[in-house]
């Protein structure tokens, strides 16, 4: 009997041993699952997404790429398509609860253009929802829809690209549940098909251009308290990083936002005189801006390997569709090696080696820098509209963008093709602070296509009326700087004073020699603005004087800043994807 009930509490004690055993397996199973369920990234290039009782899967799809090339659109031949199929996946399938998610799709740079004078689409983006229709105006306002036209367009429908760049929503809040999707197959699919219509013109002005379309999903917010992350885009990354790195507590900022909102927040002189335009502009002595950038190919931190390849950030600006380009302009000035001479760069404006004084030079470069005309004086045309400028077409839009920077890794890809706006400014704002300027160069004030202030003749004494297409706007990526960027690189405190009566070390920008602008006196037709050795703006003949030149451009909204502090020893190092 004393036997039997000792093995009766050995066995009651080895099932006990058992239960806990199993107890402890399920609760580490049971955390592993959930711990799953709570994973924020998946495999590479899947984004997954979760919530409590139910989990979402995105599959992007691959990427649309469109290079257009004699062997990928030959004449005569077949429109040219890529398509991409992301999806949608429900990963639990015992639940019947709507998950909700987000698609947007992103296109970071993009240098096509219309060929036809008729601007006929030539990209067109057809998106067909999981319900198998295609999205229309009616669910894209914002771009332009193109309807079947099979003489035209062969029958292909969907959005006009041809030179969009920016980031559009395709569909806000799209609803997935058991309810809407069949049990064996439980993604909703979606397919992006983007194609380059073969028109019967000629297109070579496109060839040998690419863009890139990125598509993208994103979980919705699925409650008051819960917002999913969202990942800031690259400029806005950039604009937090250079905020910090300018605007150092118990400092005068050095970066500014020129909004009536953002002046608010901060103690600056004259906040009435910004320029009202959402930029963030450098404002200071050249000491204290720590705008500095280096372009000489390499990754490397540190000081860069020249001063050639020396930039300075004149600040951050918003584009067209909201997203902010960097704009940058050369630290010191241009030799005929970058910009090329009357042999290299031929019909170009070069007029030989700097001559003029050059006492209050700030650079080591002196021996080697090039004078250029404005507008070359050996031509038929020498106005003072900026489309005739041979300084523009030839010496900074061909040879310094094609057989200069086209030296470092994907930079001139980068570089976006930025609509200048280039009507001027009249002669009676000459010396005036830079509010005043800014208002008449490229703020409510600027010159409009009803006035008769523009020239297209030999000797420009007759003006005609404007057009908005080439007088007042042009289309390109490399320019010059403003007259209200110089003015506005100064101290705030200067913004309503002239230029002649401030101290030049309060403006970074002035580097002490004479030098263009790319804004033209719109009261004489054969007179440009620049600014003098002095730090002083003034004008003068297009043809007849030669002075230095600074290149200006804009990167694209995608440019990352990959290493430095903006000081000059250690300039920002930038990246693309």
């Amino acid at each position: 009997m004393i036997k039997q009930i000792k093995e009766n509490k050995y066995l009651k004690s080895l099932l006990i041993l058992i239960m806990l055993v199993l107890i402890i397996i399920v609760a580490r199973i049971s955390y592993a699952y959930f711990k799953l369920m709570y994973k924020e990234t998946g495999p590479t290039g899947i984004e997954v997404n979760m919530h409590e009782t139910a989990a979402l899967q995105f599959i992007p799809g691959n990427p649309l790429e469109m290079d257009v090339n004699k062997s990928t659109l030959p004449k005569e031949g077949t429109n040219l398509s890529v398509v991409s199929n992301p999806k949608a996946k429900l990963l639990i399938k015992d639940n019947e609860e709507s998950l909700y998610y987000n698609v947007y799709f992103t296109i970071s740079s993009n240098d096509f253009t219309y060929t036809t004078p008729e601007e006929i689409p030539e990209i067109i983006l057809t998106i067909t929802g999981p319900d198998g229709n295609e999205l229309t105006q009616e669910d894209i306002p914002d771009l332009p829809y193109i309807e079947a036209d099979s003489e035209k367009y062969q029958n292909v429908t969907g959005f006009d690209v041809t030179q969009y760049s920016g980031t559009v929503m395709v569909k806000e809040n799209q609803e997935i549940s058991l309810a809407m999707v069949q049990d064996t197959d439980m993604e909703q699919n979606w397919t992006f098909s983007l194609t380059y219509i073969n028109l019967d013109f000629n297109q070579s002005a496109n060839l040998d251009k690419s863009l890139t379309v990125e598509v993208k999903m994103q979980q919705a917010k699925t409650s008051e308290e819960e917002e999913p992350p969202v990942e800031l885009p690259e400029y806005e990354k950039t604009i937090r990083r250079l905020l910090a790195d300018s605007n150092k507590e118990g400092e005068t900022p050095t970066l500014i936002k020129h909004s009536a909102e953002a002046m608010a927040d901060i103690e600056i002189a004259n906040e009435d005189l910004i320029a009202d335009d959402d930029s963030y502009r450098y404002s200071g002595s050249s000491e204290a801006v720590k705008n500095y950038v280096c372009l000489d190919g390499t990754s490397s931190a540190n000081e860069c390997n020249s001063d050639a390849d020396l930039y300075r950030i004149i600040g951050l600006f918003p584009n067209e569709s909201g997203e902010y380009e960097m704009k940058l302009i050369k630290y010191d000035y241009a030799t005929e090696k970058e910009l090329g001479n009357k042999s290299t760069a031929s019909g170009g404006a070069y007029s030989g080696k700097y001559t003029d004084t050059n006492t209050y030079y700030k650079g080591n470069n002196i021996d080697n820098i090039a004078a250029y005309y404005w507008n070359y004086y050996g031509t038929d045309n020498y106005d003072n509209m900026w489309k005739d400028s041979n300084l523009n077409k030839i010496n900074l839009n061909t040879f310094y963008l094609n057989n200069y920077l086209n030296n470092v890794d994907k930079l001139t890809s980068n570089i976006a093709n930025h609509t200048w706006t280039v009507s001027g400014v009249p002669y009676n704002h000459l010396e005036s602070a830079a509010y005043f300027v800014y208002e008449k160069e490229l703020g409510t004030n600027k010159l409009t296509t009803t006035s008769n202030k523009c020239y297209t003749n030999a000797n420009s004494t007759t003006s005609r009326l404007c057009n908005q297409t080439d007088d007042l706007t042009y289309k390109a990526k490399i320019g010059l700087m403003y007259v209200s960027d110089y003015g506005y690189a100064a101290s705030s405190d200067t913004w309503n004073i002239q230029s002649s009566s401030y101290d030049k070390a309060q403006n970074w920008m002035y580097m002490g020699l004479y030098e263009w602008t790319i804004t033209r006196n719109h009261d004489a037709g054969t007179n440009s603005w620049y600014i003098d050795a002095s730090g002083y703006q003034n004008d003068y003949f297009t043809a007849a004087s030669m002075y230095a030149v600074r290149p200006v451009f804009y990167l694209t909204s995608s440019t990352k800043l990959a290493s430095g502090d903006g000081s000059k020893t250690n300039p920002y190092r930038l990246s693309w994807n």
